[in-house]
């Protein structure tokens, strides 16, 4: 979120999910809660570096280029809505690729997402070919019972948890 959009606009904060409610814009709620900065604020530290590993060949691929995932023409509307959501999707994904799904509210990121996990099928045309060895893992954004014991942790290490063989442990 945008901190500046959060300063002007709200005029309460609900800090880490908790019942105690801060009466506050953004900034004056930093100025009570110091260690609630970093959580609200897009700035990093300057001594914080976030590294990604290095991905690891799967079997079957030798080469890192080669494509492990690949969309084609895809499409998606959901039964009950009157507009299509996802239109023409193309994508392909070897081990040389970092991919963010990145777009506003309503724009079809969760979409894109369970389909691209298998949750969901496209349902106005195109294929989905993902390499048989190939695991995605993600944490949806309303998953909270995922992770509740894992709040004290990154991202990354959560993710690293729960698949440390390519299998998801909370499954």
């Amino acid at each position: 979120h945008d901190s500046s959009l959060l300063n002007n606009t709200i005029t309460d904060v609900l800090h880490r999910f908790k019942v105690k409610r801060h009466s506050s814009n953004l900034e004056a709620f930093i100025k009570v809660v110091i260690e609630a900065k970093s959580y609200y604020t897009l700035e990093a530290a300057e001594d914080y570096k976030f590294k990604l590993p290095d991905p690891h060949l799967l079997e079957g691929v030798k080469i890192k280029e080669k494509t492990l995932l690949k969309i084609r023409k895809v499409g998606f509307q959901y039964p009950t809505q009157p507009v299509q959501e996802l239109y023409d999707i193309n994508l392909q994904v070897s081990l040389l690729f970092r991919v963010a799904v990145l777009g506003p509210n309503g724009s079809g990121k969760s979409t894109l997402v369970k389909l691209l996990i298998g949750d969901m099928d496209p349902n106005k045309g195109g294929e989905i070919w993902k390499h048989p060895n190939l695991v995605i893992g993600y944490v949806a954004q309303h998953t909270f019972h995922h992770i509740d014991h894992h709040l004290d942790t990154t991202p990354l290490k959560y993710m690293l948890w729960r698949y440390p063989t390519s299998e998801d442990l909370e499954e």
